[in-house]
């Protein structure tokens, strides 16, 4: 599914994680051996390296790709830019990761590195019509406790598109052009944890036409 901004603009992609790819993420999820903070820009303590696991999930990235439309003209898109005796035939999975968030801690708005990358949502811990009936939420315009957003232009002026992301999104994924900038707003009403599970995609060449 196409997340679209205002304008019809394409943002996003949502995908559905197959149930054996999901229960593989929960398991290796909880290996939280090496930080990755210093790599990070969010205001959260828990973050771990993941790299050891990409075998597990890098043909599940690479056939999504290489089966989205929406992931095939961002790969083309980057592509054209290379010089040409830099090009080969492929993209990879380089850098995955993992953050552990607890209530009131956020990502402030950021991109990443490669030429896609995506988020996870592993754990929400919240329920957002508690988080959106909060005093201070529930007099705001457009609650927004717990939300994903994505920030860009949309040909006239810089807009933020806003995603309720509760209990539902578990197992779900969203995956981008690295280059597009986002955000995780903190929630108030849970103590257990957000996980979300992230990676950048770069490219050694092309793929099939």
């Amino acid at each position: 599914m196409i997340i679209h901004g205002s304008n019809g603009i394409e943002i996003a992609e949502q995908h559905t994680l197959p149930k054996e790819v999901f229960d593989r993420i929960k398991k290796f999820v909880n290996h939280k051996v090496i930080p990755h903070n210093k790599f990070l820009v969010g205001f959260h303590e828990q973050a771990f390296d993941l790299s050891q696991f990409i075998p597990e999930i890098h043909e599940y990235i690479g056939d999504l790709i290489q089966n989205s439309e929406f992931c095939k003209k961002i790969y083309f898109d980057f592509i054209e830019r290379l010089p040409q005796d830099s090009q080969s035939n492929f993209v990879f999975l380089d850098e995955l990761w993992c953050n552990w968030m607890k209530k009131g801690e956020y990502n402030p708005p950021h991109s990443h590195f490669g030429i896609l990358s995506f988020v996870i949502f592993v754990q929400i811990p919240f329920d957002l019509e508690k988080e959106y009936a909060l005093p201070a939420a529930a007099m705001a315009k457009n609650p927004s406790n717990g939300n994903f957003n994505f920030i860009y232009f949309n040909g006239t002026k810089v807009d933020a598109l806003n995603i309720g992301v509760g209990k539902s999104y578990e197992g779900k994924m969203f995956i981008f052009p690295s280059t597009q900038m986002h955000s995780v707003n903190p929630f108030y009403t849970s103590d257990g944890f957000r996980i979300t599970v992230s990676g950048n995609v770069f490219t050694k060449g092309k793929l099939k036409e």
